[in-house]
């Protein structure tokens, strides 16, 4: 009989997009070198000293919260200190937000990175932007009802923040009145319903502390009374210590416990381990299968962009264009890519510097030649000679474009043009053995053409300089 963990790594191997993975603190905790407020207790407790520097109050209100922290009574905290800065729509609650979670950074990104490389779909119960930071995937939360279908069907890959994002604070689950606010939503209620029939859930990051943090014990919870026995069996990691702790908490479900190890520090090193058992037990996708599921991320990532243009700037939109057709040619979709920028770089490239223009131009047409479409390749060249004569661009870019215009025309064949690229190519040569080659090279094309086999004499080369 196969255990919890043989059992994860065979769902993840054979139907990755099944699993909807729901990361806890414990993973910003662990990511970000354990910040203060990084956890549900250290983020109250950052929300109560706030409120005592920016709010009238007295010492003893916190005092009083302070020894319902210790109490665990964390639903009645997070209500005061929302309650005091004006949540959900104050600048002053915004503020805090921001100064705290907002600044999270991962310093120790090893667990959000094997997590992402398992391929399943991400939701999170954390208020910080993480897992968006290392995997580039935007967030939606329970509010955007226009993404949540989408979302749970797959058509699109966005992180889903269940109590919110700190970025949009009226969607933050802090306190009893917002957390009655998702309770009261029918739409993201039947939603999550929906959601967790068709999905094994697989929880990380959730500690013992857990237990008494309502972002992960309430949905544990939720899910337990609403799903009971009907559901698929779901995993929760957790370290050995903590096993017995969550015993009771998912007795009666088909939550099925797996240990990591000894302590929380075991947990990058679990999850990479099941990443390489995972990437073992999969076979090799087809071509086709990879493009098709690139494609619809590439449209939606190109539109993303695009729509942002003003604030990006040409310069900033170029770049991160360029690095999506990388990324989708080598998903193989080569004409798609290329195809998506040409266009951009002809109309806007003017906006950039000659170095930046020339770089990404002579990317694109090699792309094209690659892709069988050197007349193509040979137009873009042609729109960037302005910038090769200008003395501009480096000397190594000089060489590349000659040595691309040549390869270009001699597919298309016209013998004029393309001695003299591979003269001009020879001229901007950057070492002797690059030189010797192509001089050979030329010296072929030419006894082809029926000319002698003599290489450019140096009055040539000088002169083309």
């Amino acid at each position: 009989m196969a255990t919890p963990q043989e059992e994860l790594i065979a769902r993840l191997a054979s139907r990755p997009e099944h699993v909807l993975v729901i990361v806890g603190s414990g993973v910003t905790v662990a990511s970000t070198n354990h910040s203060p407020v990084s956890s549900w207790v250290g983020l109250l407790d950052h929300g109560v000293r706030y409120c005592l520097d920016h709010v009238a109050l007295s010492g003893d209100w916190a005092h009083l919260r302070h020894e319902q922290l210790k109490l665990g009574e964390f639903i009645e905290v997070a209500s005061e200190v929302s309650k005091q800065l004006g949540a959900p729509r104050s600048g002053l609650y915004a503020g805090w937000l921001q100064e705290t979670v907002g600044k999270l950074t991962a310093s120790e990104p090893r667990l959000i990175r094997a997590i992402s490389t398992w391929g399943s779909p991400i939701a999170t119960t954390n208020y910080d932007t993480l897992l968006s930071q290392q995997t580039g995937l935007e967030p939606i939360t329970w509010k955007d009802h226009s993404w949540l279908a989408q979302f749970f069907d797959g058509d699109v890959k966005r992180v889903l923040h269940l109590h919110g994002v700190y970025t949009r604070p009226e969607t933050v689950v802090l306190g009893a009145r917002s957390y009655e606010d998702v309770i009261r939503d029918r739409e993201i209620q039947d939603a999550m319903k929906a959601l967790v029939f068709g999905k094994t859930l697989v929880f990380v990051g959730c500690g013992v502390a857990g237990l008494g943090d309502p972002n992960i014990g309430g949905l544990i919870s939720w899910y337990k009374d609403v799903l009971g026995e009907m559901v698929r069996p779901s995993y929760l990691l957790v370290s050995e210590p903590e096993r017995e702790g969550w015993r009771p908490v998912i007795e009666g479900s088909q939550i099925r416990v797996i240990s990591y190890g000894a302590s929380h520090a075991a947990l990058p090193g679990f999850l990479e381990q099941v990443t390489g058992q995972v990437s073992q037990r999969r076979l090799p996708d087809r071509p086709l299968d990879i493009l098709v599921r690139a494609q619809p991320t590439f449209d939606q990532r190109l539109h993303e962009i695009l729509a942002r243009k003003e604030e990006l700037g040409t310069s900033e939109m170029m770049r991160q264009l360029m690095e999506l057709v990388r990324s989708h040619w080598q998903s193989g979709g080569r004409r798609s890519a290329w195809m998506a920028v040409a266009g951009r770089l002809q109309n806007e490239g003017k906006a950039l510097q000659a170095e930046e223009r020339l770089r990404f131009g002579l990317e694109l047409a090699n792309m094209m030649f690659a892709d069988g479409m050197p007349d193509d390749a040979f137009g873009t060249l042609r729109e960037l000679l302005a910038d090769v004569e200008s003395g501009d661009v480096r000397p190594d870019q000089r060489h590349q474009y000659w040595e691309t215009q040549s390869r270009c025309l001699q597919a298309m064949g016209p013998y004029v043009d393309t001695k003299h690229a591979l003269e001009r190519a020879i001229t901007t040569a950057p070492d002797e053995a690059t030189r010797l080659t192509l001089e050979a090279e030329l010296a072929e094309f030419r006894f082809l053409q029926g000319e002698d086999d003599t290489t450019p004499d140096q009055p040539e080369r000088a002169s083309a300089e």
